[in-house]
This record gives structure tokens, C-alpha cells and sequence, in this order.
């Protein structure tokens, strides 16, 4: 745990239980996912409260926060294994998982999308298959298949959902809101993989990078390219918007 301005660094934590690949979540506490465990820290001294459950499947991407009708809130934890499901811990109640849509979609390896309106949670595959998932009732509203390819983590551009794919091409997909199937709007060949989460502008224009290094600007509206850099190594981390002025994207990429 580090100050914010990076000088200092507050506490160091050993965990037992292995190592700690995904994000951290901050709920009452500090939630980290290590190994296959669930742990919760204190924020201020790293110090353990509690273990609170062994994780019934493998997760490989980082949990989110998703909210109920009551507002109260919950830590979700995408399945990589071969089962699927997603995996629901209640923090005021952790004796248990629930799991959801179990063996009904595949194995998810990138993070999940929420809507701004938390009524709905968008799930991508390793099966190409894109999910779309109503969260006041946790029931599976509709499946398309994207891609015979690996989806990214899908993200929200406009009211509609883009997500590249292992193929290099980016898709947006309309909502599928109010219970209605998800249908195709635009494609994009994007020149080489997409790993990464696209990104959404406040201008409303696309941002996605690929495996070749390729950083390409699209229309949310058609899927134009609008421009195209390129760098010198793999890029592997998600883009991100910054207002510093002038808006700037940063990413990083594995320069040769």
C-alpha cells in the first residue's frame, strides 16, 4: 500500500494463501482475491480480518461491485474453468458462494461490463460468445455469438457494447436492453489482435489497441477508422482517457 503520490509506502502484507493476479476491491475493507481465497484487509495497516471462503471455481479476472435494488452490494467473480458461472459473495453474509449460470457460458478470462444504471452485467468468453446478464434477477437475458474467436472485455460506448476480438476485429452490439436480443450494429478488422478493453471516449469516438502495436480511432457510429498510430512493441494494457488540458490516451506496450 502506497501514499498517492507514490513516496511512501504505507504496508507491505505477506498472503498465505497465494498469489494475488487481479485488482483489489475496496468495500468495507479490502477485498483480495489470493490464489483461489478470498481475504479481507484492513486499508490502514494490511492487516487480516478475516478469510472468508476458498473460491469454488478458478478466476483469472478481477471482480466488480455490482448493486442491488436495495443498494446493497456485492462482489462478483467471473468462472475461468471450463464450467463457467459467475460467482457471488454478499460481504454482510460471506458464509457461502452463489453461483450463477453455471456450465451455461463459458470460461470467462477478461473482466466484466456493468451498466451505468447497474440493472445489467455484459460477460465475454473464450467461446466468442457475448452474454447479457439482468441483475435484479440474475437471469440470463440473451447470448450472441460474436466472434468464433476469444472476446475481449467488453465496454459501454454509446448505449450500445463494443468488444474486440483474437481475429482483430471490433464489433459493436446493440444493448439488448428491456429484455431484447442483442444484435450486430458494426464490424471493424483492426489489423492484428485485440486483448485489450476498448475505449470510450467523452467525445464518443473509439479507442482500441491490438497485439501489433496498432492504436487505432473509430466512430462509434459506423466503425470509420479515423486514425491509426503505430508503435514498436505489443500493447497489452487497456487505454485510458486523461484530462490534462488537452484530452491525452495513455497506454503501455511491451517495446522490443
Amino acid at each position: 500500500c502506497l501514499t498517492s503520490d507514490l513516496k511512501q509506502e504505507l504496508w507491505k502484507v505477506e498472503i498465505d494463501h497465494g498469489p494475488v493476479t487481479t485488482r483489489p476491491v475496496s468495500l468495507d475493507g479490502l477485498w483480495v482475491l489470493a490464489g483461489t481465497h478470498v481475504v479481507r484487509l484492513d486499508p490502514l495497516t494490511g492487516q487480516e480480518h478475516q478469510t472468508i471462503l476458498e473460491l469454488p471455481r478458478a478466476c483469472t479476472s478481477s471482480p466488480i461491485l455490482v448493486q442491488q435494488n436495495d443498494s446493497t452490494m456485492l462482489l462478483a467473480y467471473a468462472s475461468s474453468d471450463w464450467e463457467g458461472g459467475i460467482m457471488i459473495l454478499n460481504p454482510s453474509k460471506p458464509e457461502k458462494f452463489d453461483i450463477y449460470f453455471d456450465c451455461e457460458i463459458g470460461p470467462v478470462h477478461k473482466g466484466i461490463a456493468q451498466t451505468n444504471d447497474s440493472k445489467r452485467l455484459f460477460i465475454s468468453d473464450i467461446y466468442g460468445v457475448l452474454h447479457c446478464v439482468d441483475l435484479s434477477t440474475m437471469q440470463l437475458l440473451c447470448s450472441l455469438q460474436v466472434s468464433v474467436c476469444p472476446l475481449s472485455q467488453p465496454t459501454l460506448s454509446a448505449g450500445n457494447i463494443v468488444v474486440g476480438s483474437y481475429d482483430g476485429r471490433l464489433h459493436c452490439i446493440e444493448n439488448g436492453s428491456e429484455g431484447g436480443q442483442m444484435g450486430r450494429l458494426w464490424e471493424c478488422d483492426c489489423l492484428s489482435s485485440i486483448f485489450t478493453k476498448p475505449l470510450s471516449l467523452q467525445s464518443g469516438d473509439i479507442v482500441v489497441c491490438t497485439t501489433a502495436g496498432d492504436v487505432l480511432r473509430l466512430s462509434s457510429n459506423s466503425g470509420e477508422i479515423q486514425s491509426h498510430h503505430k508503435l514498436a512493441g505489443e500493447i497489452w494494457s487497456s487505454p485510458v482517457e486523461i484530462e490534462t488540458g488537452p484530452v491525452v490516451v495513455a497506454l503501455g506496450a511491451r517495446d522490443s
